[in-house]
């Protein structure tokens, strides 16, 4: 006879696995079955899966815009906005695969450069360079304070990445002809870069959400066609947590959101 419980290690399909059984009621046993991988092995594994899926999708999507361009060329016209979908859906799908394939690398610390000293107000300037054609169709200025120079230091590709993502979610929620107001100070030892447009605002609850993936919030509330993949803050909350940053956002008491991002700040005689 054995004594109850019994546990013992063996390996199935080649995983450890760590197994207990127990002794119940009559004839019957109770056998429970646990892996012994650790959870950064658990974690990289499903890290693996998300990019081989990633890169085995990309392939087919390419192709089905490829197909769309051709199709579009000889189906009837009463036939083209079938066309036209299907390329407007296969380019969503295709970017979802790309962000998803890049917060995966973000997660498994997989995106790092060297870390350099950035001027913020110089990164807040460039981000916004790059949307400026997107702000000027919607007559859309910046009114941008800082009293002084700050500095971080941080991966710099990465972080315009994270601003141009901020900066762009403020351009497309504010009305037409409004500003984006930008303020940028010192708080004790920190740096804070304040983000705040004047459109709807965020939903009750919506402050901690709308960083998660696939969050869409409720497209009834703007007129905005929400024709991302979802995952754009999510990913720039990323980037600054990698950064060793801090994001957070929350509504303005006169209307409109603010998002909040804290550094560490660095001497500018480094």
């Amino acid at each position: 006879k054995k004594d109850f419980p019994i546990s013992l290690d063996c390996t199935i399909s080649g995983e450890p696995i760590s197994v207990n059984i127990v002794r119940a009621r009559k004839k019957n046993y109770l056998i429970l079955l646990e892996s012994k991988l650790s959870i950064e092995s658990i974690k990289k594994r499903q890290n693996q899966l998300i990019n081989d899926v990633s890169h085995e999708l990309k392939t087919p999507l390419t192709s089905l815009i490829l197909i769309g361009e051709r199709l579009e060329a000889v189906v009837s016209k009463k036939d083209r906005y079938l066309v036209k979908r299907l390329k407007k859906e296969s380019k969503r799908l295709r970017k979802m695969v790309e962000e998803t394939l890049e917060l995966s690398k973000l997660e498994s610390s997989e995106a790092f450069n060297k870390n350099k000293k950035i001027s913020i107000s110089d990164l807040i300037m460039e981000s916004w360079q790059t949307l400026k054609p997107l702000a000027e169709k919607k007559d859309i200025k910046i009114n941008l304070f800082i009293p002084t120079k700050y500095y971080i230091s941080g991966d710099i590709e990465k972080l315009k990445r994270a601003f141009i993502n901020i900066l762009d979610n403020s351009i497309r929620y504010s009305p037409v002809n409004e500003e984006i107001q930008i303020e940028i100070f010192k708080r004790d030892s920190s740096v804070v870069i304040r983000v705040r447009d004047k459109g709807i605002g965020l939903e009750e609850n919506e402050s901690n959400d709308i960083f998660s993936r696939f969050y869409r919030g409720d497209p009834s509330r703007t007129k905005f066609k929400k024709s991302g993949s979802g995952l754009g803050l999510s990913i720039t909350k990323k980037i600054i947590n990698n950064n060793k940053g801090f994001i957070k956002a929350f509504n303005h008491k006169d209307g409109g959101a603010i998002f909040e991002t804290i550094f560490p700040c660095i001497n500018t005689d480094l």
